[in-house]
């Protein structure tokens, strides 16, 4: 096979090896459009539909190959719903910003959402040839690149009653500081073992909230290969067990070159460079049951993604504006990494992140509350969850009113996965704070704090048995393990 033969990655006279592979949601959002101020529940909801997802390849060589695109050198192979085998032309070429930090071809391919199983082979060779294999440290690994296509998104599972169901595995600040940095990346860093554990729950999606470059050992000047140590590596089994939506943190803002320039090439679902510091709000949808042939579906729910790398940067006030009128949906959270309102005492004052809490409270202000009563006196969160990382911990903030239902979006957040911890500091595991500032309500506010210093991830279900729940998914906590966290427990009266 020639893409896997082992040469030079800098021997530009072959077409290289494949060196990463994964595959990912892209925005196929029409372009936003203003709409005036509007109570949540009457937002008209934008047209629900199968999600956009793209296959990505990385080549271990730079740009051209006898004249033509080293992507030219692989096909993609494909068996749809029908299961019959095809072959579609490999990717196209993403620009890449620095060839000197970056010696390596990105590729992309736009995936049908009638195939439900995919692999790359040799350009040129039938659709039942072997999948070529990922290349490490000039090594053939003999991993093939071979993913579930998107037709397989929410029909992998069932729950206990029969009904489909979505299987998600969410995690964030997943790299390695580097001994230089306190963190013994050979001994403290279990962001494979995590990813390893949630990918043999072959979840339908991945989500990630962002910070995967940390690493600092400053031991090689290539900061490609950091990219490698800090994710592609440690994640390669689960990044071909599903299709990843990943946000980008402040370690890959367009301010540090390096990071922020190789999560754009690799990762961005625009342009490759940083050219924007803040990427438009997008988002997509999924459905237990997937959808049909028409593109319809029942018991969607929606992901939107929101750009929150730069906190302070008055960009993110449109992107906020963007996320709340993509945000008219049936059932709906964002995605982010830094939280605007949550509980985290660590080092500093109980309630932090103040120029991304502003900068909603804007946006809120100008487009009106994320959380609506309507006559029947049901209140509608839309979001009704914030995903989110930054802090590196495992913390929800849960604003619930005595009937369980939510008054403003649960705050949940995922930065455990790998990085070191911080411990928050309070009273108990789980415990109540009653001075959190809320955009679109006046007055202090209290939250129900469960936060717990301990690596891992956290599963999510939901079928037509689940949408019920306040936020829409159940919500399955996990170690490093895999096994279950314990219960928090009741809530103390206070947690500081």
């Amino acid at each position: 096979m020639v893409g896997s033969s082992p040469v030079s990655g800098q021997d530009t006279s072959n077409p290289g090896r494949v060196v990463a592979a994964w595959s990912q949601f892209v925005s196929d959002n029409p372009p936003a459009v203003t709409a005036p101020v509007q109570p949540a529940e009457a937002r008209p909801a934008p047209e629900t539909r199968p999600p956009a997802i793209e296959l990505r390849y990385v080549i271990d060589t730079v740009s051209h190959w006898q004249g033509q695109s080293a992507c030219d050198a692989f096909n993609v192979a494909y068996k749809d719903a029908s299961g019959a085998l095809g072959t579609a032309a490999g990717g196209v070429e993403r620009n890449n910003p620095r060839p000197s930090i970056f010696p390596t071809t990105v590729c992309s391919v736009a995936l049908d959402a009638s195939w439900e199983d995919l692999w790359l082979i040799d350009a040129g060779q039938p659709p039942n040839s072997t999948a070529a294999t990922i290349w490490e440290n000039g090594t053939d690994s003999g991993v093939r690149v071979a993913l579930p296509g998107p037709h397989k998104l929410g029909r992998r599972h069932t729950s206990a009653h029969g009904q489909p169901e979505l299987l998600i595995a969410t995690l964030g600040d997943s790299g390695c500081r580097g001994a230089q940095k306190g963190q013994d990346c050979s001994s403290d860093w279990p962001f494979q073992q995590i990813t390893q554990s949630a990918a043999s729950s072959s979840p339908d999606l991945f989500i990630h909230v962002g910070d995967y470059r940390y690493y600092e050992q400053w031991d090689d000047a290539n900061r490609w290969n950091y990219w490698l140590k800090d994710f592609l590596i440690p994640a390669r089994e689960a990044l071909l067990a599903a299709p990843w939506a990943l946000a980008r943190g402040n370690h890959e803002e367009c301010g540090d070159s390096a990071s922020g320039e190789g999560f754009t090439y690799l990762f961005g679902v625009g342009g490759a460079d940083c050219s924007i510091t803040i990427e438009p709000s997008w988002s997509f949808d999924v459905a237990p049951g997937g959808f049909d042939s028409a593109g319809k579906a029942t018991a969607t729910h929606r992901f939107v993604m929101i750009d929150t790398s730069t906190e302070w940067n008055p960009a993110l006030k449109q992107a906020f504006i963007d996320a709340i009128d993509l945000s008219a949906s049936e059932s709906v959270w964002w995605v982010s990494h830094i939280a605007p309102v949550h509980l985290v005492k660590f080092g500093g004052s109980p309630q932090s992140n103040p120029g991304v809490l502003s900068l909603l409270d804007k946006a809120v202000a100008e487009k009106g509350p994320l959380c609506a009563t309507d006559t029947g006196g049901t209140t509608t969160c839309k979001p009704s969850q914030m995903l989110l990382g930054h802090d590196h911990m495992f913390q929800t903030v849960t604003f619930a009113k005595a009937d369980g239902s939510f008054f403003w979006p649960r705050a949940y957040i995922v930065g455990h996965g790998g990085v070191d911890l911080r411990g928050a500091g309070l009273k108990a595991s789980s415990c109540t704070f009653d001075s959190f500032d809320l955009p679109g309500l006046s007055g202090k506010q209290t939250g129900t704090v469960q936060s717990r210093s301990e690596h891992g991830y956290v599963l999510w279900t939901r079928s037509v048995d689940t949408i019920g729940e306040p936020a829409g998914w159940v919500a399955n906590p996990r170690d490093k393990d895999g096994n279950p966290l314990s219960a928090f427990g009741q809530p103390t009266p206070s947690c500081l």
